[in-house]
This record gives C-alpha cells, sequence and structure tokens, in this order.
C-alpha cells in the first residue's frame, strides 16, 4: 500500500488567488470601459439627431469612438440638400455642439448622400402615380436633379489632327488673349 501525502503551502495558495483576483478585475474593467464607449457614442450620436432634429433635417447617425480616448467619428446620412454644400462648416459647428452637451470630442465627420437613379426615380413615381400616395413623396430631390442637368449639359470633348503651322498660330492666339 502506497500513500501519498500532499502539503499546501499557503504562499503559493495566497498567490494564486491573487492571480485570479487581478485577472477578474482585469476583466471587469475592460468590460467597463467597453460599455461606457458604446454609451458615450450613443449619447453622441443622439446629440447629433437631436441638432439636426430641431434644426429641420432627418439624418441617420452612426458615432464609433476609439478604445481609450473620448475622441468620436460619426457617419451621417442624409438625403442630399443645399444645406449641407459646405459640409466643413456644418462640421465646425456639430464638433462645438457636442462639446458643449456631451463633454465629448467629435474628431471626424463622414457623410452619406445616397443618389436615386433617374429610372429608379421614374418607377417610383410611376408606383406613385397608381396608389393614393401624393405625386411628391416619390419626387427626385431639386438639388440633386440640377447638379445632373449641369453635368448632361457639359460640352463634349473634339478632338482633330493639326498641323504645326496650324497649331502655331492657336497657339499664338491663346497667348495674345
Amino acid at each position: 500500500m502506497l500513500i501519498v501525502t500532499a502539503t499546501f503551502d499557503l504562499t503559493i495558495l495566497y498567490f494564486v488567488a491573487a492571480n485570479v483576483i487581478a485577472i477578474l478585475g482585469y476583466v471587469l474593467i475592460i468590460l467597463h470601459r467597453k460599455r461606457a464607449l458604446r454609451r458615450n457614442a450613443t449619447v453622441v450620436a443622439n446629440a447629433i439627431t437631436d441638432y439636426f432634429r430641431d434644426s429641420g433635417a432627418e439624418v441617420a447617425v452612426e458615432c464609433i469612438g476609439r478604445p481609450g480616448a473620448r475622441h468620436f467619428v460619426a457617419l451621417i446620412s442624409s438625403k442630399p440638400t443645399k444645406r449641407f454644400r459646405h459640409s466643413n462648416i456644418v462640421e465646425i459647428v456639430l464638433a462645438t455642439h457636442v462639446r458643449k452637451t456631451c463633454g465629448l470630442e467629435l474628431e471626424k465627420v463622414y457623410w452619406c448622400f445616397p443618389i436615386k437613379t433617374k429610372q429608379e426615380t421614374s418607377q417610383r413615381d410611376a408606383a406613385t402615380a397608381s396608389s393614393d400616395m401624393p405625386a411628391t413623396v416619390g419626387r427626385y430631390d431639386e438639388y440633386v436633379e440640377e447638379g445632373l442637368e449641369n453635368l448632361e449639359q457639359l460640352p463634349g470633348y473634339g478632338v482633330k489632327v493639326l498641323s504645326l503651322d496650324e497649331y502655331k498660330k492657336f497657339a499664338n492666339k491663346q497667348q495674345a488673349a
């Protein structure tokens, strides 16, 4: 008969317990930071949405935060309108608004302006004409329409072969003008 005896050294037992507690504490700190980051991102997104709602624009906002920092990146999706033509100015005002209301920094803003093609618009107009919905619901945005009309009116390129004498005459006219 063989008897095995094991003795536990209390020092080793304390060391193992301290390591387990430290690892558990570290995991809890990481989870807390993750929840705080997600909560702050939601607060920033709500502040941006409220800012645009107060001014009459409907936007969809998603915020992404960097771990360990109080800086956020906003992804804003909105209908294309003339109001956002100079969106860099809107971004500065928006960053100031977020800083004042939330105490957090809005580092960057990325805009998304989904544009419907004329084919999608004509299909939607046909669908609204057959239904009871008002005709203006599926209408093309005037700002986008204006831009597309300008794009379609661009002159085409003309290419032709010139002799060296004709080129020199043309170049001299351009220099004189």
